[in-house]
């Protein structure tokens, strides 16, 4: 497919896709099954290139990253430094509001944080008249209810139990993504890493890796159910029939004769595209095509000359019947029925 030289030389069957030096590879030429993704290292990063589990949902380098890249759980909100940051980057929970210097200023020049908002009497009635630090936000019990009435830091972002469930309410990491039970069923609902029945399920719940794509059931059938790795374009017997039904891989994509004629009939692979020898024989062709054709309209100086002239000019393939067929791409046609009048002229003289 991609200049391998054998289906060995593909290297592997990774290569036989892109070029990939593994079956991981063989999707976005990673190195590692979590690379398979996203060209992660690892399997956080196989969400978002993170390198831990808390960089797995933003890329943060700790739980408190998680949520905006935050430093600590204090920036967790808003890239804060500190739990008083986390509001509006204030340099202490006094600031955390409106940038006071103390926390009883902290709303509108009050004497305590507890007057701050409606002359209550603690720092924890401050918002809502909670009964403590935790419940400031939501009358939650904890730090990790503060978002969201969670009971832990894995259901502070949608009532999970886990870290885990911090995505969809999942029951562990590999449920995270889509509910599944475990890493495997991260992707699409398999059972385990070999009950994905294999690693290939884990895309679409194929049997195996063949069924990866399409639920084939081999790697030939991956693509559209052939039964082979030939078939596994468009059902061709061969790997070189893979394209087009040709004899070779250079057949493989018009019935050229070797890999240099693939594309346009070159002799060479760097013919192919439209490189000097190529081009160079395409204006030969053409230049003796008007040749032959100017031949044609001077015979009627000579008979023998024209039959030999036209021998020649059709040695290369087209000559005479190129140009009948094609007068006006020849420039040297521009006149052909006065040629042929010529020639009427000398046979009746």
């Amino acid at each position: 497919m991609f200049g391998a030289q054998s289906v060995g030389d593909a290297q592997s069957v990774g290569d036989a896709m892109f070029g990939a030096q593994s079956l991981c590879d063989a999707m976005f030429g990673s190195q590692s099954l979590c690379d398979a993704m996203f060209g992660a290292q690892s399997l956080c990063d196989a969400m978002f290139g993170a390198q831990s589990v808390c960089d797995t949902m933003f890329g943060a380098q700790s739980v408190g990253d998680a949520m905006f890249g935050a430093q600590s759980v204090g920036d967790a909100m808003f890239g804060a430094q500190s739990v008083g940051d986390a509001m509006f980057g204030a340099q202490s929970v006094g600031d955390a509001m409106f940038g006071a210097q103390s926390v009883g200023d902290a709303m509108f020049g009050a004497q305590s944080v507890g007057d701050a908002m409606f002359g209550s009497q603690s720092l924890c009635d401050a918002m809502f008249g909670a009964q403590s630090l935790c419940d400031a936000m939501f009358g939650a019990q904890s730090v990790c209810d503060t978002m969201f009435g969670a009971q832990s830091v894995g259901d502070a972002m949608f009532g999970a139990q886990s870290v885990g469930d911090a995505m969809f309410g999942a029951q562990s990491v590999g449920d995270a993504m889509f509910g599944a039970q475990s890493v495997c069923d991260a992707m699409f609902g398999a059972q385990s890493v070999g009950d994905a029945q294999s690693l290939c399920d884990a895309m679409f719940g194929a049997q195996s890796v063949g069924d990866a794509m399409f639920g084939a059931q081999s790697l030939c059938d991956a693509m559209f159910g052939a039964q082979s790795a030939g078939d596994a374009m468009f059902g061709a017997q061969s790997l070189c029939d893979a394209m087009f039904g040709a004899q070779s891989v250079g057949d493989a994509m018009f019935g050229a004769q070797s890999v240099g004629d693939a594309m346009f009939g070159a002799q060479s692979v760097g013919d192919a595209m439209f490189g000097a020898p190529f081009l160079l024989h395409i204006y030969h062709l053409m230049m003796s095509c008007t040749r032959g054709s100017t031949v044609y309209s001077s015979s009627s100086s000579s008979g023998a000359s024209s039959s030999s002239s036209s021998s020649s000019g059709s040695s290369l393939g087209l000559g005479g019947p190129a140009v009948a067929m094609f007068p006006s791409f020849f420039p040297g046609n521009r006149k052909p029925y006065v040629t042929r009048s010529a020639t009427h002229r000398h046979s009746a003289g």
